[in-house]
């Protein structure tokens, strides 16, 4: 009896890692290996924010450039425009409508967000794949024909890999699909109690010429400077 339930457990996980074409630690390695050769990337991406509790969505229209290893850019067309600015030290935040600056120390503002989704407001500021799955505690949930599925839920400070139904109380749960062709991130989908976001990526580049000044905000002596924590 005793070795037929050991038979039974170990059928059942050859066949949980048949499921998948390739092991996660095999996605690692495919990872790094491709976080090596990128210096610089950007891409365009649109965002769904549904507030469930309002029964309002906004949609936000906007690109990012990076330059490894701590330069990123990101331009808010749509609704709004902004340019955020972030490198090793510094945040900056430019409302162009109303020529003003925001400022604060870039670690100091990380550690107060660790709602946001973790690729873009995180203390290591890598900005690597492979270094966003390990962290974040990102595990295998689904394959699809064209992507790798990876979740990760974060409640009270901890993180859970459980496939709980429903959200914990003030749990945050996130979900990445991966090309299983570029090992891209094309969708990014953070649920909560309150919202739900959806962020759609696409036109990657990995190589073009970089203008350093796009990482210095340009401001006039009218300009307003407002430093925030």
């Amino acid at each position: 009896m005793k070795n037929k339930i050991i038979l039974i457990l170990i059928s059942m996980l050859i066949i949980i890692d048949s499921l998948y074409c390739i092991s996660f630690q095999e996605l690692i390695k495919k990872l790094e290996e491709k976080d090596e050769k990128i210096s610089k990337l950007k891409a365009d991406y649109i965002q769904l924010i549904n507030f469930l509790d309002l029964n309002e969505t906004y949609i936000i229209k906007a690109r990012f450039i990076y330059v490894s290893p701590e330069k990123l850019r990101i331009d808010i067309d749509e609704p709004f425009k902004q340019i955020i600015v972030i490198n090793d030290k510094s945040i900056y935040v430019k409302d162009v409508l109303n020529d003003t600056i925001y400022y604060s120390d870039s670690d100091k503002y990380f550690s107060k967000q660790k709602n946001y989704f973790p690729l873009i407001f995180s203390k290591n500021k890598k900005y690597k794949l492979s270094d966003l799955v390990k962290k974040t505690g990102l595990k295998f949930v689904n394959e699809e024909e064209n992507f790798y599925v990876l979740s990760t839920r974060y409640a009270k400070g901890k993180t859970y890999k459980d496939k709980k139904e429903g959200l914990r109380p003030k749990e945050t749960r996130f979900i990445l699909w991966i090309n299983k062709e570029t090992l891209f991130p094309e969708k990014v989908n953070m649920i909560s109690e309150k919202y739900v976001v959806e962020t759609i990526l696409k036109n990657y580049e990995t190589e073009f010429e970089v203008d350093e000044n796009l990482f210095e905000i340009e401001k006039s002596s009218n300009t307003k400077i407002i430093k925030f924590d």
